[in-house]
């Protein structure tokens, strides 16, 4: 099994006690190595930090993530895979709130995708990491993985997630049931 490692490229993850950058920082973790082993600390460091829900049945208590797992399992991939490692000087940034989830990566939208057409367009910017990392079994068929996000948000009953493309960097979050009831202009707010 090849591994690619890609230790001066970081994943900077933390968990805020609030809902903003300036509240006080419960957790924090600095991943490097193989692009497989960032993908799978990434996503043990956002399980861990993330609220579980528990909800009775009849009278069995079942316990779940706050956000879908596997919604989670695909952004922290293609954070991973598709941020631009032209940008050496910065770092992918997983961020953990009371009430929601953003994943930041370096480097915008690769031409041709756009926030409009995100989940339509097939474009990868890393071909060859998508390539051996799909044979690992860490992405899904290509093109699939925006809808999966979106198809679990829904199914959890929560809002859709939120891409924002900026010229340096591309930004997804993730909102928590704080934000169950509000329409997109609200949540823009």
């Amino acid at each position: 099994q090849e591994h690619y490692t890609f230790e001066r490229y970081t994943v900077r993850c933390v968990r805020y006690a609030g809902n903003s950058d300036s509240s006080d920082i419960i957790d924090r973790a600095e991943v490097v190595g193989t692009l497989d082993q960032q993908i799978d600390e990434v996503y043990k460091f956002i399980l861990k930090n993330i609220r579980k829900v528990v909800s009775i049945e009849g009278t069995k208590r079942y316990e779940k993530y706050e956000y879908p797992e596997k919604a989670i399992r695909e952004l922290v991939a293609n954070a991973i895979v598709h941020r631009d490692y032209k940008i050496t000087e910065t770092y992918t940034k997983v961020c953990v709130y009371s009430d929601r989830l953003e994943i930041i990566n370096p480097g915008s939208l690769p031409p041709g995708v756009t926030i409009d057409n995100i989940k339509d367009a097939q474009f990868s910017r890393n071909t060859i990491i998508a390539s051996r990392l799909k044979d690992l079994e860490y992405l899904e068929e290509y093109g699939r993985g925006i809808n999966i996000v979106y198809d679990k948000m829904i199914e959890w009953d929560l809002v859709s997630p939120l891409f924002r493309n900026f010229p340096n960097s591309f930004e997804v979050v993730l909102f928590g049931e704080k934000f169950k009831g509000l329409n997109n202009r609200q949540i823009a707010i």
